[in-house]
């Protein structure tokens, strides 16, 4: 009988990593893998994890934890680019991961998409320094980088239902979009465990206008709301108008994100990788969001 791996997840109780641990209790993998969770606060988990409360920043006790693992899954990172700790969480706490791996080990590392973008952000240049950092070394590696993962749970996702549910005109970017839903993404981060080796795969869900994104969300929820879309240079106005009030209503991140859009080759993912996302009618359809 072979023994049971240990698998360290970073940013477990984040939007990812809490969908991931309900998918890794109902596919029950916990009798396959031993799951360490790190958490920078005490939080109430289930049974078979266990809880490791510290800072991501924490060497002693990140590295104690890393060393003694078979599979790290790293999802933790600081998403607003304004942060001032972007650097040393997204960049210096991930290297030093990737420094501790033991011989043998998996390192599963959630980038971005918007990596690929022409202009970058503090936070697309964070996860493509450790990206390269991960392919000069000799680990076993695979990287995701997903396009915008939508689902219960993320405050930007949460914040469009609110609207759908409760705005009569909701104005959105002229802009053709690729969110993936965050099951998806969590199922390719458990295959992941053992397969897709030294490999970057790129991850999106359908090509969909914004507009209709929304609108067949709104519809879901029995809502109709007037969609307007609006062309960059409203919501670049709208940017640099909100830098002298007190209330940002639009960061730097969102800007770039509503300049420039994922082209992921769905084809090339389902073709190479056995990949198929969902589409937003069957996330719908199957009531996988409320």
């Amino acid at each position: 009988m072979k023994d049971t791996k240990t698998v360290f997840v970073t940013g477990a109780t984040g939007f990812v990593g809490r969908h991931l641990l309900a998918a890794v209790i109902h596919k029950r993998l916990a009798n396959k893998f031993n799951f360490i969770l790190l958490s920078r606060r005490e939080v109430p988990v289930n049974p078979d994890f266990q809880l490791v409360v510290a800072d991501l920043c924490d060497e002693d006790v990140v590295r104690k934890q890393v060393r003694k693992s078979d599979v790290v899954i790293h999802l933790a990172s600081v998403l607003d680019s304004s942060d001032k700790n972007l650097e040393k969480v997204n960049v210096d706490a991930s290297l030093d991961i990737l420094r501790s791996l033991k011989k043998g080990a998996k390192f599963i590392f959630l980038s971005s998409a918007t990596v690929n973008y022409p202009i970058k952000t503090r936070y697309a240049n964070s996860k493509l320094i450790v990206e390269k950092r991960i392919k000069e070394s000799n680990i076993n590696y695979t990287i995701i980088r997903p396009s915008w993962i939508y689902g219960n749970g993320s405050r930007s996702f949460e914040k469009l239902l609110n609207y759908a549910k409760n705005s009569r005109v909701i104005p959105v970017i002229n802009q053709m979009i690729q969110p993936v839903f965050v099951g998806d993404v969590v199922d390719l981060i458990i295959n992941s465990t053992d397969k897709y080796d030294r490999e970057t795969i790129e991850i999106a869900g359908e090509k969909i206008a914004y507009q209709s994104f929304v609108e067949r969300i709104a519809a879901f929820f029995g809502k109709k709301p007037l969609v307007v879309r609006l062309p960059y240079v409203f919501f670049w106005l709208l940017f640099n108008a909100s830098q002298i009030l007190p209330i940002k209503i639009l960061t730097k991140d969102s800007l770039v994100d509503f300049e420039y859009s994922t082209n992921v080759d769905l084809k090339l993912l389902k073709k190479k990788y056995g990949v198929t996302p969902k589409s937003v009618d069957v996330v719908l359809s199957e009531k996988l969001i409320e």
